[in-house]
């Protein structure tokens, strides 16, 4: 259980600072020197919030799956599924591509 926990937290932190990392990019072409681009922060922030949403959706899966095991082999089943899923898991880095098809 503490494993699921850490791996939770490390994933929710992951997209903290991803974020936060994205949020200081380079001002678009249309910005007032030092200022972001509108534009940009919108399409950001929905990226943000897609990206979010995914997490949830394989975190909600994960919790279901361990409350239905019935021993370690079948906790330890589901945490792999949900790492394999979690986008940041992919070949082309953090956060480049969605959940992994089966």
């Amino acid at each position: 259980m503490f494993k699921t926990k850490m791996f939770i937290g490390a994933s929710m932190l992951a997209c903290i600072l991803t974020a936060n990392a994205q949020s200081t990019a380079t001002p678009g072409t249309n910005a007032p020197k030092g200022q972001p681009d509108p534009a940009r922060f919108a399409e950001h922030k929905q990226k943000v919030l897609t990206r979010i949403q995914s997490h949830q959706q394989i975190i909600q899966t994960l919790q279901s799956c361990v409350q239905a095991a019935n021993d370690h082999a079948a906790i330890k089943a589901c945490e792999k599924t949900a790492h394999e899923n979690m986008p940041h898991h992919g070949r082309e880095g953090m956060h480049h591509d969605g959940p992994k098809s089966k």
